[in-house]
């Protein structure tokens, strides 16, 4: 069985958006993104996925990352990320997990890619390539397998 799930990479002056977590005495940060409902086209659940938990329209643009990852129960989660731009700074979470305290604390951050933590970030391997590419995607889709 494959699970889908969509996110962006908004980069902009040196900075990617960030969903700061803390969660049960944990403090990490993820890449805006969720699942994909059934009929919902991965552009959109990403686009979707990004306005709930960034509270600013956003633009989805190309398809950059594509990660292949098996999950301890064997199923794969299949993860696409595109590049993306918001035209608002103000970045807040706004979807659901504003107010769903007992799944932790969310914060939609602006971060330096020099102040990046890779291992603090999920998914590691795409903040990885936002650092080591400071920002600046190649032509191609990167693919990564995990399985």
């Amino acid at each position: 069985m494959t699970i889908e799930r969509a996110g962006v990479l908004i980069i902009r002056s040196g900075s990617l958006v960030l969903i700061e977590r803390r969660s049960q005495g944990r403090l990490y940060w993820v890449i805006p993104g969720g699942g994909v409902k059934p009929g919902e086209t991965v552009p959109d659940a990403a686009q979707r996925e990004a306005e709930e938990e960034l509270g600013v329209s956003v633009e989805v643009g190309d398809l950059r990352v594509r990660i292949d990852h098996r999950k301890e129960d064997g199923s794969i989660q299949r993860q696409w990320y595109f590049d993306a731009e918001v035209r608002d700074d103000d970045i807040r979470v706004a979807g659901p997990e504003k107010n769903n305290s007992h799944r932790g604390q969310y914060r939609a951050v602006w971060m330096g890619i020099d102040e990046i933590d890779v291992g603090a970030v999920h998914p590691s391997a795409v903040a990885r390539l936002v650092t080591q590419n400071l920002g600046v995607w190649p032509s191609a889709v990167v693919e990564i397998s995990e399985t």
